[in-house]
C-alpha cells in the first residue's frame, strides 16, 4: 500500500493555517536495552489486549537503544547484521513516527484555540 508523502507544503494548507512542521532530526542511539524487561514481555498478549500502556512504556528505550555491540547471549557471536538493520530501520520508523505525532498534537492543539477563538468572536458579534 502506497501513502502520499506528506510535505511541509501540502500540511501548511489552509487547514493549518500558519503552522510550520518543527524541524526533524534523528537523535543519537544511546540507551542500553534492558533485555530482561523485554524478555518479560508477552508480546502476543501485549498485541491481543491492544496493551498500549505497556507499548508507552517501552517505546523509549526500544527506540533509542544502541544495539551495535549486542552478541548472542548463548554463543557470544555478534548479531547478524540484516537483523540489526531491520531493527535500525524500525526504529527510525518509531522516532519519525513519534515526531508526526508531535506535530499532530501541536496541529490540533493550535487549531482548537482557533476554533474557540472564533466561536467567542461569533458569539460576540
Amino acid at each position: 500500500m502506497q501513502f502520499p508523502a506528506a510535505t511541509a507544503e501540502s500540511l501548511s494548507g489552509s487547514l493549518f493555517g500558519a503552522y510550520t512542521l518543527p524541524t526533524f532530526k534523528f537523535q543519537p542511539r544511546r540507551e542500553s536495552i534492558d533485555w530482561r524487561r523485554i524478555s518479560a514481555l508477552d508480546v502476543d498478549r501485549v498485541a491481543r489486549e491492544l496493551d498500549v500502556a505497556t507499548l508507552q512504556e517501552n517505546i523509549t528505550s526500544v527506540t533509542f537503544c544502541n544495539l551495535d555491540r549486542e552478541a548472542c547471549s548463548r554463543c557470544g557471536q555478534p548479531v547478524d547484521p540484516v537483523l540489526l538493520k531491520v531493527l535500525r530501520l524500525a526504529q527510525l520508523i518509531i522516532e519519525y513516527l513519534l515526531h508526526c505525532q508531535d506535530c499532530l498534537s501541536a496541529s490540533v492543539a493550535q487549531l482548537e484555540a482557533r476554533l474557540q477563538a472564533s466561536l467567542g468572536q461569533q458569539q460576540r458579534g
